[in-house]
């Protein structure tokens, strides 16, 4: 299998501009991430719907505590319909900033919960009706109607170990949103859902990663830092991402006081408010060899043998974030040439 190349779905300038040549340049697939107070997922999924034929379309990162099971799979059966089968649903838990933290939800049993919300979908989904009582959710013979006249799959967001096993257990595939993965990192993810997933289940492995086409590296290094360095600041995950890439996890922490990030979840305040100044500063953290191992960089044949290297390591997809700056970026994609 080709590893198949995505985007993440811009809105800002000439966006119906934009969606139209990555399709035309051959963008298999549309991505993106919902946070709170920023654009709604299923609203710009309709949007890619109506602009685009070919690519998939991936709603999502859609948390299982602000929407009920059911309304999900009310939304992404619709997108599925309209589109012909192009519909992807991505969820997961949320992170702990966001969901918990803005919103207020409880959010110290994940787990079980998150696996009920998958099994719940997959029975709506597969035109079930749905009777179920527990602590966490309640439907009352619910069955979709109209009934989902396309498979939808399912694929989790997650960084942590326990939930790719679930993923591999009851998914269709897992997603890696932050920019934190390294080749070591994807391998480790790749044997962990392993552990859990049936041999006769196609996956997905998916990773959002930076790509940079250019000759000048440190540029491209010093520009793909302050994002790295904001991912790296979490407690939990930044230290895993380190640590599956051969550095030393406490490097971390430091990476998130000198950013703010961790100030701020400790205020309960939103990590994004680190942009700036301290971020830059904590930029400067990163060692360059993590950028090297994270990011798709250098001229185009180095980029297209990351590629070969990163479907090794077992990604079947990779996501892009393609700017109007970076032009040079589009020539990745299979119909630039």
């Amino acid at each position: 299998m080709v590893l198949r190349i995505g985007a993440t779905a811009s809105f800002s300038k000439n966006p119906q501009q934009t969606i139209t040549q990555l399709e035309r340049l051959g963008a298999d697939s549309f991505w993106m991430y919902e946070i709170f107070q920023g654009y709604e997922a299923f609203a710009r999924a309709g949007y890619l719907a109506a602009f685009t034929t070919k690519p998939r379309i991936a709603v999502g990162v859609i948390n299982s505590y602000s929407r009920h099971p059911t309304v999900t799979a009310m939304g992404v059966s619709f997108l599925a319909n309209i589109t012909g089968g192009r519909a992807t649903l991505v969820i997961g838990v949320g992170g702990d900033s966001w969901v918990g933290g803005t919103l207020g939800y409880d959010q110290s049993k994940p787990l079980r919960r998150f696996g009920e919300y998958i099994g719940i979908l997959r029975n709506l989904l597969e035109g079930l009706e749905v009777d179920y009582h527990t602590r966490n959710f309640t439907l009352n013979k619910v069955k979709l109607n109209p009934t989902p006249e396309h498979v939808v799959p399912i694929i989790v967001a997650c960084e942590q170990p326990e939930m790719m096993r679930l993923a591999g257990k009851l998914a269709d595939g897992i997603y890696l949103e932050p920019s934190c993965c390294s080749i070591g990192y994807i391998r480790w993810v790749d044997q962990t859902v392993k552990e859990t997933r049936p041999e006769t289940r196609r996956f997905q492995v998916i990773a959002n990663l930076p790509l940079r086409i250019t000759e000048d590296v440190d540029k491209a290094r010093s520009e793909i830092k302050p994002m790295l360095a904001f991912h790296l600041s979490f407690p939990g995950e930044g230290e895993l991402y380190l640590e599956k890439a051969g550095f030393p996890p406490s490097l971390a922490k430091e990476i998130g006081e000198a950013s703010g990030v961790r100030r701020l979840l400790r205020e309960k305040r939103s990590p994004l408010e680190a942009f700036g100044k301290d971020i830059e500063g904590a930029a400067e953290m990163v060692p360059d060899e993590f950028v090297d191992q994270c990011a798709v960089m250098g001229d185009l044949k180095t980029c297209k043998d990351r590629l070969t290297e990163l479907e090794s390591a077992g990604l079947t997809d990779v996501v892009f974030s393609f700017q109007d700056d970076q032009a040079e970026n589009l020539r990745i994609l299979p119909g630039s040439s």
